[in-house]
Order: structure tokens, then C-alpha cells, then sequence
């Protein structure tokens, strides 16, 4: 099972394999990192383009909440994983950038 910082360095591992292509065709990417106070760790990645933005944040323990906006159509979508496996994150992921059209 992925969790705690091996699920942390995951998800920085596969920022750094992705951010200067992402950058280089125009997506803007912000992280944040909370690792302080009683709960647990966690990461933060936003991805924007100039019509659509879409966040990930991953907890230690494996939870993941992935948001997809839409700011031409005011539209929302939020969505709940559970990140059990690499093949977990690697899917959120992945499905995160592309909403941007990032290509996997």
C-alpha cells in the first residue's frame, strides 16, 4: 500500500517528470505543501489553463480529492479517490493534467 511519505515523494516524483512539459504548452501549475498540525501531510498540485483549471490534493493517508473546473460553462466537479497503489496515483494524475489537455 502507497501512503505516508512514499505517496508524498510519488506525487513530487511525478511532478518533476511532468511540470517542464506541462509548462512549456502553456499550463500554469501552483503546489502546496501542508505538513504541519495533528492531521495528516499533504500535497496540493493546480493545473490551469486559460479556460479551465484542475486541482489534486493527496493526504498521507491515501485520501485524494480532485476538483475539475470550467470557467467558461461556471461548472464544478468534484470527485473522491482512494490512493491504495502507484497505479492509483498515476490514474488521478493523470486525469487531473489531462482536464487541462495535458496529454498522459
Amino acid at each position: 500500500m502507497l501512503s505516508g511519505p512514499d505517496l508524498m515523494d510519488a506525487v513530487r516524483s511525478w511532478l518533476a517528470v511532468k511540470a517542464a512539459g506541462m509548462r512549456s504548452t502553456g499550463v500554469g501549475i501552483e503546489v502546496k505543501e501542508w505538513f504541519e498540525g495533528p492531521g495528516p501531510g499533504a500535497v496540493q498540485l493546480t493545473f490551469e489553463v486559460s479556460l479551465k483549471a484542475a486541482e489534486i490534493m493527496v493526504w498521507e493517508d491515501g485520501n485524494a480529492e480532485l476538483v475539475f473546473y470550467d470557467f467558461e460553462s461556471r461548472t464544478e466537479i468534484p470527485e473522491h479517490r482512494d490512493i491504495r497503489s502507484g497505479a492509483d496515483l498515476e490514474d488521478a494524475l493523470r486525469m487531473t493534467a489531462s482536464w487541462v489537455g495535458e496529454q498522459p
